[in-house]
């Protein structure tokens, strides 16, 4: 991505930051970890400026190449199988990406993300309302892709620290708290899992991978739907902050119809 930046950066209090913890220390328990990882969430919300850059997103489709019909095995000699013609499809989509923020009062934090599309495949979309040929686009990274860290996520989805000790990365794995555990604000319970890499250094999040079982892929479609966000350090003005760099989402149709998605 090639970010441009319009608009002024906020005042943050870095200093605050690193008063929770020492992020050298080997013994540093969850409760801590989340905590800093919360504070520089926050530090993000309340510093990102508006922001448009280019975004690159690769597509491809493959459906087919399952069986259908009787099986040659079955009782009664019935006739083989068929199987369906494989079709893959594939786009690269060249967008504009924007982020803004909320000017509204009490909305810090809250931003609005959009996209034009420029091109597909090198050429002129036929109109700007051309989807990306995939179940769904991952709009809310920039603004909600940490969500899980932040105090009302947290009381969403239970924790378990894999690693802590000298180690350069720091592994969680989290997962959906019960339905009956989890708050009136909570998303939808999904049966959502993953895990998270942090680095040690900066307490900043490096990359999250999720999953769901079973979801509505597109109006009526149903399967399983995995994505992960890496995160870099990017210079905006003066100041860098930690910024989604790459997103990969898979989803797997459970009438066999596979998606990808890489931006």
């Amino acid at each position: 991505m090639v970010a441009v930046v319009f608009g002024t950066i906020l005042a943050n209090s870095q200093e605050s930051r690193h008063e929770l913890l020492d992020s050298s220390s080997p013994d540093l328990t969850l409760s801590q970890i989340l905590d800093y990882i919360e504070a520089n969430l926050l530090v993000y919300q309340q510093s990102v400026p508006n922001i448009y850059c280019t975004e690159l997103a690769h597509a491809s489709r493959k459906s087919g190449g399952q069986l259908v019909g009787p099986d040659l095995a079955s009782p009664g000699g019935n006739l083989p199988s068929e199987r369906v013609r494989a079709i893959e499809d594939k786009a690269s989509v060249s967008s504009v990406f924007r982020l803004r923020r909320s000017t509204e009062v009490g909305q810090v934090g809250v931003f609005d993300e959009s996209r034009v599309v420029q091109s597909v495949n090198g050429k002129a979309p036929a109109s700007q309302n051309l989807a990306i040929p995939v179940p769904a686009v991952l709009y809310g990274v920039f603004s909600n892709g940490l969500y899980i860290f932040s105090r009302e996520g947290r009381s969403c989805f239970a924790f378990k620290l894999h690693s802590a000790k000298k180690q350069q990365f720091i592994d969680i794995e989290f997962k959906d708290l019960p339905q009956n555990e989890r708050s009136a604000d909570c998303p939808s319970f999904a049966k959502t899992s993953g895990h998270v890499v942090i680095e040690r250094k900066s307490m900043h999040v490096i990359r999250i991978n999720k999953r769901i079982p079973r979801t509505e892929l597109i109006p009526g479609v149903f399967g399983s739907w995995e994505w992960s966000e890496d995160y870099a350090p990017i210079a905006l003005n003066t100041e860098t902050l930690w910024m989604p760099s790459r997103i990969v989402s898979t989803s797997v149709a459970e009438d066999g119809v596979s998606h990808n998605w890489l931006g």
